[in-house]
């Protein structure tokens, strides 16, 4: 595949309901690993482009920093839909999540969809993930990540994923991966690529390499794909 940026047919007026990075990126997991990422190190820091039809219209930031035995895990998304050089969408999402041996045990996750505000929160609680949001309140067994961890590996091993922005609880299917050499930052890297569908007409495909580093993202939603791509 020569290029990571999606470019999708179609036009006209943009129908974005929610983002959801990646129908990923929900319960039911066991514990989960971050690929070769060694436990006592933070993974680097990824900055991901984001492209709708071919035209950049924002970012996906996500660091990492270790505190002890705590992976604290900042997402940032900031996207804009311009049309004429007018804003016609506008998306904003921040999260703060805390990975103890290798599993998610709090998220913190605020979203403006176009100028409406949503929360969901996370935490482990006798062995459980406690979910809090929109959707209501319910627990799922402990090792379950929500949507935006797909800059870990462990997500395709897992059957369900907790929504970022409603904490619907959404059941996803994951094909065996499949070796591809993809371009990334201008070189050929060689690849695993999995394609995962989910419930709630989501879908999408996540690219590592052979460090399970996440090297790009193609995110299905409400008939919007959007392509993320590694910044230069």
């Amino acid at each position: 595949m020569a290029r990571s940026v999606v470019r999708p047919s179609g036009g006209g007026t943009p129908r974005f309901g929610r983002r959801r990075a990646i129908a990923l990126a929900g319960g039911g997991m066991a514990a989960l690993g971050f690929g070769k990422h060694a436990a006592a190190t933070a993974p680097t820091d990824l900055q991901l482009n984001v492209f709708r039809q071919g035209s950049p219209i924002g970012t996906h930031v996500i660091r990492f920093s270790q505190a002890g035995g705590t992976l604290q895990v900042a997402s940032e998304v900031d996207l804009r839909v311009k049309v004429a050089f007018i804003t016609v969408y506008s998306y904003r999402q921040t999260s703060n999540d805390d990975w103890e041996d290798e599993v998610l045990v709090r998220s913190r996750i605020q979203t403006n969809d176009n100028g409406k505000d949503t929360s969901v929160e996370a935490e482990a609680r006798d062995g459980k993930l406690a979910v809090q949001g929109p959707a209501g309140s319910y627990t799922t067994p402990l090792g379950a990540m929500t949507d935006i961890s797909f800059w870990n590996e462990a997500i395709t091993r897992g059957p369900a994923l907790v929504d970022s922005q409603s904490a619907e609880l959404i059941k996803i299917q994951v094909e065996a991966a499949t070796r591809e050499r993809i371009e990334v930052r201008g070189q050929p890297v060689d690849a695993r690529r999995f394609a995962m569908t989910g419930t709630k007409g989501r879908s999408g495909t996540v690219w590592y390499d052979d460090a399970s580093s996440l090297v790009k993202a193609v995110v299905i939603t409400r008939g919007e794909t959007l392509g993320y791509e590694l910044a230069a």
